[in-house]
């Protein structure tokens, strides 16, 4: 909000203000005392002025929300690092897993973006047996009072075995829907949606690839049980061209035990995913949280 190209008018006991809130015209008219010592200050109105568009509260809210997303630049609004690891001894040959799970928000005004970066290695014996990274971008655009539009980008880089061959892969994911939000008090949301998938495929070192489209529903929840223990949990089915179903459950519940430091358990099932180093698996893994 700021002062309009009419400059202000003064008469006695009265000053009139032409103010521009994102493009919007507004008169603020004060009156003041006759006496001002001593008086409480002026009371003021604001109105559109005479023949110009009325003024839109909901514009005038986000207005004055603005100075605070300002001020918090590129900083996330909440972000987690999440670490396991597993060691498991089989005769002479040991066999080491590690995990790492980064997670980032930001939320400016009716918009939520949210970052998520996984790595994980494994190593049977001697031999490296996994080594995937994922990465999710997606962004929800929150409507009045519980409708959302919603887009993703997702991308998962391992190796594919080709005729006892590793080959390297790269999968992407655009999707892109929308649907509506329940919110219980700060306690417990849940957001279901439609979504349209894009798949691209590609094995990098054979220069061969292949597309796909389907459709998906997306649910996701989370439930603050107390201030200190949380549970999350997002699920996606998928209708595949051929006419199968595929499911991908990622849930986790976890207590801080101080601002920053936490811990957790997390449980991932898998069945006909949209992944290509998963497709049938269910696994539960505990882990060390760090929020910043």
């Amino acid at each position: 909000v700021g002062l309009g190209e009419t400059p202000p008018q003064w008469a006695p006991g009265q000053l009139t203000l032409v103010l521009d809130a994102c493009g919007t015209p507004l008169v603020a008219t004060a009156t003041l005392p006759a006496d001002p010592l001593g008086a409480e200050l002026p009371a003021v109105s604001v109105a559109a002025p005479p023949g110009g568009p009325a003024a839109d509260p909901s514009a005038i809210a986000e207005v004055a929300d603005a100075p605070e997303d300002v001020a918090k630049g590129g900083r996330p609004d909440t972000g987690r690092i999440d670490a396991a690891v597993k060691r498991e001894k089989n005769g002479d040959e040991t066999d080491d897993e590690f995990k790492l799970r980064v997670d980032t928000t930001w939320a400016r005004g009716p918009n939520e973006t949210r970052l998520e970066l996984e790595a994980d290695y494994e190593r049977d014996g001697d031999e490296p047996w996994d080594r995937e990274a994922t990465g999710r971008l997606g962004r929800i655009h929150q409507f009045t009072p519980g409708w959302f539009s919603m887009y993703e980008g997702f991308m998962e880089r391992n190796q594919l075995r080709v005729q006892s061959t590793d080959e390297d892969y790269l999968l992407l994911q655009a999707s892109a829907g929308g649907g509506y939000r329940w919110q219980w008090d700060k306690r417990a949301s849940l957001r279901a949606a439609l979504l349209w998938n894009y798949f691209y495929f590609n094995l990098l070192d054979l220069d061969a690839s292949a597309t796909l489209d389907a459709p998906s529903v997306f649910l996701s929840g989370h439930w603050a049980i107390t201030p200190r223990l949380n549970a999350v949990a997002t699920v996606r089915v998928y209708h595949w061209p051929d006419g199968d179903t595929g499911t991908e459950v990622d849930s986790d519940i976890a207590y801080d035990f101080t601002k920053h430091l936490g811990f957790g358990l997390r449980w991932r099932y898998t069945r006909d995913g949209a992944t290509l180093d998963r497709d049938d698996e269910e696994k539960t893994e505990m882990f060390l949280r760090y929020r910043f």
